[in-house]
């Protein structure tokens, strides 16, 4: 419960009165379903919504409990996620695992995409931790965009790692890797930065995001200028694993639109 809060505030930037509310109303659901004596009937935002409304506050807690009304509120309106998350029973999220699996958010607000990217990363961590320590790589996720979850403002505004970074941090001992993909690093949160074994950098224009991957990378000031002179394909890597120097490489050119277009290898895998 605690981790799922915590994942309830920094997807939402909610503070610590909005956890007392929020734990408090799932305490009382737990009560009601027998979660706590080993009943698999989980409570729905829904439900808790409505404990919310019936809770009596005054003064300051007004305002808090207006913020854990609207977190909640955003996961219980009408629409794609209302229809996902508010289910009592969930679907066997193991088989996600068995296969390659794109999980596209178009069509969810930018909160919505960061809470369910970081409810499945806490779901990912429990699960993984539930098989056991692996010294082997069992399973690879992909973030794109993922400065949404890995976010330098939230990093900032908690003075120090999130939970979800913690998280991510935590299940690479159980055998899974993460590829985070990000268009401008600077957004990035310094722990994702500092604690990653391979960077991989494209082009990048000037500024703040070429002063912080040139920095990532352990370039030297006259050698940050070849950033911005990459080519299209070309990338500056550093595997500090393997090799004692960054490297200059070529990718492969990969016709997006063929692959697009035949599906290949993606067929029945896409959950939208």
């Amino acid at each position: 419960m605690a981790m799922f809060i915590d994942v309830c505030k920094h997807a939402f930037f909610l503070g610590h009165g909005v956890e007392y509310f929020l734990r408090k109303a799932i305490d009382q659901l737990y009560h009601r379903y027998g979660v706590y004596e080993g009943s698999k009937r989980y409570p729905t935002f829904v439900e808790m919504e409505k404990v919310l409304v019936k809770e009596y506050v005054k003064g300051r807690e007004m305002l808090w409990m207006s913020s854990a009304k609207r977190a909640v509120a955003s996961l219980t309106f009408t629409g794609i996620l209302r229809e996902v998350l508010n289910v009592p029973e969930n679907d066997d999220l193991a088989k996600l695992l068995k296969s390659n699996v794109v999980i596209e958010m178009d069509n969810l607000a930018s909160l919505e995409k960061t809470f369910m990217a970081e409810a499945l990363i806490l779901w990912l961590y429990h699960f993984q931790k539930s098989c056991g320590v692996s010294e082997s790589l069992k399973h690879v996720t992909v973030l794109e965009e993922a400065h949404h979850v890995l976010s330098a403002l939230k990093e900032r505004a908690e003075g120090e790692e999130t939970v979800i970074e913690t998280t991510l941090r935590m299940v690479r001992e159980f055998g899974e890797g993460l590829i985070v993909v990000d268009q401008e690093p600077s957004k990035l949160s310094n722990s994702v930065l500092a604690n990653t074994s391979t960077k991989v950098c494209f082009n990048l224009g000037a500024g703040r995001d070429l002063s912080v991957i040139s920095e990532a990378l352990n370039l030297k000031p006259e050698e940050r200028r070849y950033v911005d002179l990459l080519n299209v394909g070309e990338a500056i890597v550093k595997c500090k694993l393997r090799f004692s120097n960054q490297l200059h490489v070529r990718v492969p050119l990969v016709d997006l639109y063929q692959t697009s277009k035949s599906g290949k290898g993606m067929e029945g895998n896409i959950v939208p």
